[in-house]
């Protein structure tokens, strides 16, 4: 049933073409009647004047230039990676007497880019992340820290790190009176 189906479809097709082809060969007549109307047919009469069509008018397009590539992240463009991760302050070995709180500036170059986030870590363990570059920490115990600020993508991927500072916290404590 498929196979006659398609048979029939080839078939229309080819007499569409044949007859497309033989109406382009059919000759054509001009009449002018007495009132001055321009008529064209295929039908010839005795005052119509065979026509011969000129060529038909074609169009060459014009060969397709090559589009230019989509502007992609060219290596000057791509983020290149920050150059410097600095903690501003406190200054190294300072000496803070404080009730536990500390605030920690840091500064990179470049600018932090805004999918990447800031860790700020006390004695190696991550204390607080941020957006930005300024943590404040609490509830900090008395005695030597190392500080150091670390950088991170999207997927927690470590892309720089700051040199660790040392400070130094004195807490005031109550001692109990000696008896």
């Amino acid at each position: 049933m498929k196979q006659s189906g398609r048979w029939v479809r080839r078939s229309l097709a080819a007499v569409a073409a044949a007859l497309v082809v033989c109406a382009s060969a059919a000759p054509m007549y001009r009449l002018v009647d007495g009132d001055g109307r321009v008529t064209f047919t295929d039908v010839p009469a005795c005052t119509a004047e065979r026509v011969v069509p000129r060529a038909a008018n074609t169009y060459r397009a014009r060969p397709l230039q090559p589009r230019a590539p989509d502007p992609v992240a060219t290596p000057s463009d791509a983020f290149a990676g920050y150059r410097s991760v600095n903690i501003e302050w406190p200054q190294d070995e300072a000496t803070r007497a404080n009730d536990g709180r500390i605030r920690i500036v840091a500064a990179t170059e470049p600018s932090l880019e805004p999918n990447h986030r800031a860790i700020v870590l006390l004695d190696g363990q991550a204390a607080q992340q941020s957006d930005g570059l300024t943590f404040d920490l609490a509830e900090l115990d008395r005695g030597r820290h190392e500080l150091a600020v670390r950088i991170v993508d999207a997927n927690g991927m470590v892309l720089a790190e700051s040199r660790p500072k040392i400070i130094h916290l004195l807490r005031a404590s109550r001692r109990a009176a000696l008896k």
